[in-house]
């Protein structure tokens, strides 16, 4: 088997690098401690394995934790009643028993043997100390009886002095000496077995040449240091590891001491290195410590053989990517993961790389290095137009003189682009602003020449009775209608496009964009617009505002989603869905409308194109109370409804709507359009007349209407209300007053007057 012993150059390869991990601890490694399938824990305590819990989950005997689950949290212990407070790789943390020991008789030797083998106290992380008054404690170490260590912890203000005499090749006798005396007070014990003395153990002081800082105790003192300087308390360390050895504990002969007939106490135990001693003293000098057991430090290690024979054995125990340390207590060995790798080196691939490119780039690697991490080492490499060792604890990366580092190119590359993408954006921000400014001042332009002005001075003045009326910013619209899209035409007329449009608050309506506009009337558009936002009639399409941003006014009126009367009474899917009864009632509403408009206010206003289609004042005009009719310049209106002196006068008067309303009741009769080609180009009008004058009148009416008698009498009385609109001159004609009030009501009708009545 190939020797994994660790090498000296890569020791020195890898010296700074372990440096740096002690000094900058790498995150928590996810790798298990424990044997696959075995509990890791008790209580809060880790557990790793050479250590385990459980059959199969320890290396030997000498490993095994019992899990104390009778007590709260769980506690580990070792060897069957050592308590365990801490694991580690390295080390093991107990709860050592503190040692007491009692006598009356000054001149007994008191002793206890303790053992922890084949684990052994820490020399290095450990201390021994004594509590007493007047006494002397030392180890000795078994079972060779080499003599380890030892201290004395004197009485306050009896002893000032106590060293060892040094006389001979064996430290036989102890002196100490009372304050001022010039007497020396021998040790009640003068008599050490084993070799004492034997060359290479030091001369440890039992206490140091310290006058008592206090003098007189009075009353009781409790005393916490990490150090005991001799009163009362003493301690020392060892030169060794102990695994077994036997505690001695003499009281000195003083004068003090020597006519006391109690029991006279000290104690003595092992504990680690900075933990702080605590204990009382009373008025009569007695010492009793705060706590019965104190940590204690455990050295260990595995086998009972060196590394050199152990790595020739099956059995042996360090697993990949990890070395052999013979063990500091003698026989035995530990196991240490190489450097780069880290976890636990007792499992077999227990020993995983460390990858130090992600965990300590900045702390090894030059600012401008790249990092190569590598199976237990990693690589620092400098950029090209650099040299040097990459290493920040090394030359680091020096330029090449004469040539032009490729980060420094890079850089400059990446500076100039994006100086360019900030140009760019810049001027991209000013187009879109300069943009911006024209279409405002465009929007003003446009505001201005189409009478927004005078809008705006018109709606202040009427404060009230125009609230409701709203002047709409362009964005508004085109955000409503999709930027006008064709999908949101609802129709197209002479006078322009009609889209349905959802506003920000989500109410629907229908836009009107026109297609041109008489500028040499913007004054009367401005007039009719403010007349028609103040008409407020059930029957009548609500006109709920103006966009004056634009070139051509968008005139914005509320939405009629059911349709036109005409999609009704010709489209095939509506046939058989318009009753009689309902067509009466659209009569009767239509009428009332335009009776509305006629005698609206001081101004009176002609819708001008009446028809099966009727939704919106396209080309309705109002007219002062001081004039008759319109003059037109150019024909206006809808074939088949106009009326024959229109085409004689170019004038339009009231009468005019009334002839359109006559072809509207001819239609709703007899479910004919206006203009149809199966009539030989007749218009429905001469059509009608003629079936008037020659009794044929139900021979045109609707077939699809099915009527009774009472409707039959209400069909007749509406085709001569008919027939007297549609006279050729208008003064022969009836007044929309006169037709509203002739028309007979539907029973729905009747019933709702009654409602309101």
């Amino acid at each position: 088997m190939m020797r994994k012993t660790m090498p000296l150059q890569v020791l020195a390869v890898h010296l700074v690098i372990i440096i740096i991990i002690f000094l900058f601890p790498l995150k928590g490694s996810a790798e298990s401690m424990v044997k696959s399938g075995c509990q890791d824990t008790c209580g809060n305590i880790t557990v790793p394995y050479p250590f385990g819990i459980g059959s199969g989950c320890y290396l030997d005997p000498r490993f095994e934790i019992i899990c104390d689950v009778s007590s709260n949290p769980y506690y580990p212990l070792l060897l069957n009643d050592i308590v365990v407070s801490h694991i580690s790789l390295d080390y093991v943390l107990i709860n050592h028993n503190i040692s007491r020991f009692c006598t009356n008789d000054i001149d007994e030797s008191l002793s206890m043997d303790s053992s922890v083998f084949p684990f052994s106290f820490s020399h290095t992380q450990n201390k021994f100390v004594a509590m007493g008054s007047g006494i002397f404690a030392f180890i000795i170490q078994s079972p060779s009886k080499n003599y380890a260590t030892g201290c004395a912890s004197l009485e306050g203000e009896t002893l000032k002095y106590c060293s060892p005499d040094r006389f001979g090749p064996y430290w036989r006798y102890r002196r100490c000496s009372a304050p001022g005396s010039g007497k020396n007070f021998p040790l009640s014990n003068t008599e050490i077995s084993g070799q004492a003395g034997n060359a290479g153990i030091p001369n440890i002081p039992y206490g140091p040449d310290l006058p008592n800082p206090n003098g007189h105790e009075i009353g009781n003192i409790s005393r916490s240091s990490s150090i005991c300087y001799g009163i009362y308390c003493c301690e020392t360390t060892f030169p060794y590891d102990l695994a077994s050895f036997n505690m001695q504990l003499n009281i000195m002969r003083t004068a003090k001491l020597k006519n006391k007939t109690e029991d006279i106490c000290g104690y003595a135990f092992i504990t680690q290195t900075n933990f702080p001693v605590s204990y009382t003293i009373t008025s009569d000098a007695k010492i009793a410590p705060h706590s019965e057991v104190v940590p204690a430090v455990l050295e260990w290690a595995v086998g009972n053989m060196s590394c050199h024979e152990a790595e020739r054995r099956e059995d042996y125990a360090c697993g990949d990517n990890s070395f052999c340390v013979n063990s500091t207590q003698g026989l035995g060995y530990n196991c240490k993961c190489l450097p780069g790798y880290r976890g636990n080196p007792y499992l077999q691939n227990g020993c995983q790389d460390v990858n130090e490119c992600e965990e300590l780039k900045d702390k090894i690697c030059h600012e401008i290095a790249s990092c190569v991490n590598k199976p237990g080492n990693y690589s620092c490499i400098c950029p090209d137009g650099y040299h040097g060792d990459a290493t920040k604890f090394g030359s680091g990366c020096i330029p090449v003189k004469g040539k032009l580092p490729v980060p420094l190119v890079v850089s400059l590359g990446i500076g100039i682009a994006v100086g360019l993408l900030i140009l760019l954006a810049i001027a991209f921000w000013l187009y879109k602003r300069l943009e911006k400014r024209k279409k405002d001042i465009l929007k003003r332009k446009f505001f201005d020449e189409n009478g927004g002005r005078l809008l705006r001075h018109m709606m202040a003045l009427s404060k009230g009775s125009v609230e409701k009326m709203k002047l709409y910013i362009i964005e508004e619209l085109e955000k409503a209608t999709d930027n006008f899209s064709v999908n949101r035409i609802l129709g197209k007329g002479g006078f322009g496009t009609v889209y349905k449009g959802m506003l920000q608050d989500g109410s629907i309506v229908a836009v009107k964009k026109s297609d041109k506009v008489d500028e040499m009337q913007v004054e009367q558009f401005v007039n009719e617009v403010f007349i028609l936002t103040q008409i407020d009639h059930s029957h009548i399409v609500k006109l709920l505002g103006c966009c004056l941003e634009t070139e051509v006014p968008l005139l914005v009126y509320e939405h009629v989603s059911n349709g036109t009367l005409s999609h009704h009474l010709h489209d095939k899917a509506h046939l058989s869905t318009l009753s009689w009864e309902n067509r009466l009632r659209i009569a009767s509403e239509i009428a009332d409308a335009l009776d509305y408009l006629h005698s609206y206010g001081s101004a009176a206003i002609f819708h001008r194109d009446i028809k099966a289609v009727v939704a919106d004042f396209g080309i309705s005009r109002p007219v002062s109370a001081k004039k008759t009719h319109l003059t037109a310049s150019v024909l206006q209106g809808t074939y088949g409804y106009l009326d024959p002196e229109y085409f004689q006068t170019w004038q339009f008067t009231s009468k005019s709507d009334v002839y359109a309303f006559g072809v509207l009741l001819a239609e709703l009769i007899t479910g004919e359009k206006a203009i149809c080609a199966d009539r030989n180009k007749q218009g429905l009008a001469s059509h009608f007349t003629s079936a008037m004058k020659s009794n044929d009148l139900f021979e045109i009416v609707d077939h699809t209407v099915v009527l009774n008698e009472d409707q039959k009498e209400e069909i007749l009385v509406v085709a001569r209300i008919a027939e007297r609109c549609l006279e050729p001159t208008g003064d022969k004609r009836p007044t929309m007053k006169d037709v509203a009030g002739g028309l007979p009501k539907s029973r729905k009708m009747v019933l709702e007057q009654q409602v309101v009545e």
